[in-house]
């Protein structure tokens, strides 16, 4: 029979899980079956085509922050070069569910709130990590986010937020958006990563920062969102931002409104 949230226990001994929050440390009982908390992921693309523009990022970096915090959602975050999977090891890693203080609203409120005011202290640092590897491969960063929602702790999330800070200037993953990208590439692109992708079914995923500091052609950036799209709609996952800046879609939350 499924634990409910209302029956998590915090374990005392083996079978627990420690997070830091706000320099806080709170234990968390695992459980098996159902998962009480959505995941939401941002991802910080640190090429150095963003160096001029990845200021900017930050006050969507802390709506979707806020999100995480006001839905009691896990948020995972970290910056990526031109090689992803080697450099994403998921810096921040948070989990907002606060199970112990079920039934607690004024424990719960000032938790909350705590989380809320670390957000800035957590993220901003994410925008000066310098790259190792140049290059934005942004299919590969994605994979990142499958490779994590497929692992055993979040394959069983009820739901899936991914916001990508990037100029969405495409370089890797056999791509070159510098120069024109052939009529194929969706094609092509959908037949190679629709299986990698395969765990993001569902998603909500947005890009901002979109052109940002980028010399792209706007045709350029055009490309880039078709072969993004193309991918995402045959995963059955669904492109909700593709711009500057968070669309008004996106649900906005005070810092510390919980």
């Amino acid at each position: 029979m499924p634990i409910t949230r209302r029956q998590l226990i915090i374990l005392g001994g083996a079978g627990v899980v420690t997070f830091s929050v706000g320099g806080a440390d709170r234990v968390l009982a695992l459980i098996e079956g159902e998962h009480v908390t959505d995941l939401h992921v941002l991802l910080v693309d640190v090429s150095p085509s963003t160096s001029n523009a990845r200021a900017a990022y930050l006050p969507d970096m802390l709506a979707f922050g806020a999100a995480a915090v006001h839905d009691r959602a896990s948020l995972y975050a970290d910056a990526w070069d031109g090689r992803p999977l080697a450099s994403i090891g998921w810096k921040v890693q948070e989990d907002y569910g606060f199970p112990q203080y079920e039934g607690e609203s004024h424990r719960l409120k000032r938790a909350l709130a705590r989380a809320n005011e670390a957000l800035e202290g957590e993220l901003r640092p994410l925008l000066t990590v310098a790259p190792e590897v140049p290059g934005s491969p942004l299919l590969s960063a994605l994979e990142s986010v499958a490779t994590l929602r497929a692992s055993d702790r979040y394959r069983d999330q009820r739901g899936l937020k991914v916001l990508v800070a990037t100029d969405a200037m495409i370089i890797g993953d056999d791509l070159d958006a510098r120069d024109p990208i052939p009529d194929d590439a969706r094609e092509r692109m959908t037949r190679q990563w629709q299986k990698k992708l395969a765990p993001l079914r569902g998603a909500e995923v947005y890009f901002v920062g979109v052109g940002l500091g980028s010399e792209l052609p706007p045709q350029r950036l055009s490309e880039c969102h078709d072969v993004v799209d193309a991918v995402l709609t045959a995963v059955g996952a669904h492109l909700k931002s593709w711009g500057p800046r968070l669309g008004e879609a996106f649900p906005r939350y005070e810092r510390g409104e919980s």
